[in-house]
């Protein structure tokens, strides 16, 4: 996570334990910092660190910082493609909750998660001017104190409410519930899309065969995996029909398709 500019200025430093943490981490994955972007980088993560109840390390937090700034600015393209502006912050959210983030997904509140999203977001893709040098920089060199961050979070959040709205990705209650991308089974990974899958069958008591045909964009930045559902015939598998789900989920689903039920 690399930052720009140049100033030395020790009493800046929030937190002096903190400000090591961050140096030792910065040398250790031999990311080279100028002293002021150093000393910006640590009062975040002291910051983040007081308002989550420290129940992330700091290598946790830039583990997590660095993953899903990565998926937004689309190096994942199998997570996400392009993520819009104003979803950013949703995004980081749903990232936090899923399995990408486990440490995050336990460990936080949803309140916290929110918190964490909202810095990680601001930080990164937000630029204020710098009065001295009369340039634009990104907003880490705002992170000077906890009020000032926790101010503009609540502004945020009063301001601009649906970039925090995490609304359900499926209804399970439409009969096209898994059998269309829009209305896909929601879990929380990939490893469960499987776990889910070996769990059904048809309602008529047939097991079911499967095979991954692709992912597929809803266009709200949720990707779709799509399966091809199988059973066994008299000569050869028959294709029924085609389920879709989602890892991305934020809980993992109860609910069958219209024609399936669970195994016991």
């Amino acid at each position: 996570m690399e930052r720009e500019n140049v100033m030395d200025n020790k009493s800046d430093i929030i937190n002096n334990e903190t400000y090591e943490k961050v140096k030792k981490y910065m040398e250790s994955i031999g990311v080279k910092l100028d002293e002021r972007a150093l000393i910006a980088n640590s009062n975040f993560f002291n910051i983040v660190s007081e308002k989550i109840n420290n129940k992330l390390s700091i290598n946790e937090l830039f583990e997590n910082y660095d993953f899903i700034i990565d998926v937004i600015q689309g190096k994942f393209p199998k997570i996400i493609n392009h993520v819009n502006r104003e979803d950013r912050i949703k995004t980081a959210i749903r990232l936090l909750n899923s399995d990408d983030c486990p440490k995050a997904k336990d460990l936080l509140t949803d309140e916290e998660k929110n918190f964490l999203a909202f810095c990680i977001i601001y930080s990164f893709f937000t630029y204020t001017m710098n009065e001295e040098n009369e340039e634009m920089e990104q907003s880490i060199y705002e992170f000077n104190s906890t009020q000032n961050i926790v101010e503009e979070y609540n502004y945020y959040k009063r301001q601009f409410p649906e970039r925090f709205n995490i609304y359900k990705i499926s209804d399970y209650t439409k009969d096209n519930y898994g059998l269309v991308v829009e209305n896909p089974i929601e879990v929380t990974s990939v490893g469960l899309e499987y776990q889910y899958l070996n769990s059904i069958e048809t309602a008529d008591n047939r097991h079911i065969i499967y095979d991954r045909i692709g992912s597929f964009s809803r266009g709200d930045n949720i990707i779709v995996d799509g399966y091809a559902i199988y059973v066994n015939g008299i000569i050869k598998k028959k294709k029924i029909t085609t389920l879709y789900m989602t890892s991305y989920g934020t809980e993992n689903s109860m609910h069958v398709p219209k024609g399936f039920k669970f195994t016991n």
